[in-house]
C-alpha cells in the first residue's frame, strides 16, 4: 500500500513540473479544458498559437494608394493663373480654371468680351451699348430701344439714328443742310403741336438766313440753331404755345414762300 501511494505520488509531481514549464492558455502550450487561450491567442488542436494575418489587413495598402491619389490633387492646385489682360475663357495656366465670363449676349473671343454676332447699324433695335456699331443703344420717343450714332446737335446728319440724342432736321429753308437738334425734344416735351413745331424751326432757319446787323431784334443766342428751336418752343404762361394749330400752318405757308422779311 505504501508503494502504490508513493509511485502516485511520484506521478503527480510530474504532471506539475509540466504545468510550471508550459502554462496553459500561453503561446505554443496546450489551450484550456474548455479551449481558451490567454488575450490574442487561438486555440488550435487543443494548442494556443499566435494568429495568422487577418483578413482585410490588405486593405491597408488601398488606404496608402488613396493618400497618393490626394497627394496629385494637391499638385493639380499648385498650377499659376496665367489671365493677364484676359478677362473671359479658360485659364492658359489653369486649364481647370477660367479668367471670368461674359455677360448676356456676348461672346468671348479670345479672351475679351465682344458682341455674339456682326455689330448691329444705327436704326436698329438693341438692349445695350455693346451690341451697336456706334456703341450706343438709346430710346426714342416712342420708347422703342436703337443703336443711334454720336452725332452732336448742330453737326450734320443723313438721318435721326445718326444722332447721339435728338432728331435729324433741316438746317436751311433750303432743306439741303441736315444737323442734329434736341430742341425739337423739348418742343414735344412741351406738347408743342406738329404743326407749331414746323412752324419753329421755319422761323429760326429765317433767323439764321438773316444779316444780324439788319435784324438787331434776332437775339444774338438764336446763331445757334438748336437753341433758338428749344427756346421758342417754350410755352408762355398760361401753359399754351401762343399760337394755334392753324395759325403756324399758315406762318410756315408764308415763310416758305420766300418773300417773309427778316424778324
Amino acid at each position: 500500500m505504501v508503494s502504490l501511494f508513493v509511485l502516485g505520488a511520484c506521478g503527480s509531481s510530474s504532471e506539475a513540473d509540466d504545468s510550471e514549464s508550459c502554462p496553459t492558455g500561453s503561446p505554443g502550450c496546450p489551450c484550456t479544458a474548455g479551449g481558451a487561450c490567454d488575450s490574442d491567442l487561438l486555440c488550435e488542436g487543443m494548442t494556443c498559437r499566435e494568429p495568422g494575418p487577418v483578413a482585410g489587413q490588405s486593405g491597408s495598402g488601398g488606404t496608402s494608394g488613396s493618400a497618393g491619389a490626394a497627394g496629385a490633387a494637391g499638385m493639380a492646385s499648385s498650377c499659376v493663373s496665367a489671365c493677364g489682360d484676359r478677362v473671359c475663357g479658360t485659364d492658359p495656366g489653369c486649364a481647370d480654371r477660367i479668367c471670368g465670363a461674359c455677360p448676356a449676349g456676348l461672346a468671348c473671343v479670345e479672351g475679351a468680351c465682344q458682341a455674339a454676332g456682326p455689330l448691329t447699324p444705327n436704326g436698329e433695335t438693341c438692349v445695350d451699348d455693346s451690341e451697336c456699331a456706334s456703341g450706343h443703344c438709346g430710346d426714342n420717343m416712342l420708347g422703342e430701344s436703337r443703336c443711334y450714332g454720336s452725332v452732336g446737335p448742330n453737326e450734320r446728319c443723313s438721318d435721326t439714328y445718326d444722332c447721339a440724342s435728338g432728331v435729324c432736321v433741316s438746317a436751311s429753308l433750303s432743306g439741303i443742310d441736315q444737323v442734329c437738334s434736341t430742341g425739337v425734344v423739348e418742343c414735344v416735351a412741351n406738347d408743342v403741336s406738329v404743326e407749331c413745331v414746323v412752324f419753329v424751326t421755319r422761323f429760326c432757319q429765317l433767323s439764321l438766313s438773316c444779316d444780324p446787323v439788319s435784324s438787331p431784334t434776332i437775339p444774338d443766342e438764336y446763331a445757334d440753331y438748336n437753341f433758338c428751336i428749344g427756346r421758342e418752343c417754350a410755352v408762355s404762361a398760361d401753359g399754351t404755345f401762343g399760337l394755334t394749330d392753324s395759325e403756324c400752318a399758315e406762318a410756315v405757308a408764308f415763310i416758305e414762300t420766300g418773300t417773309a422779311p427778316c424778324p
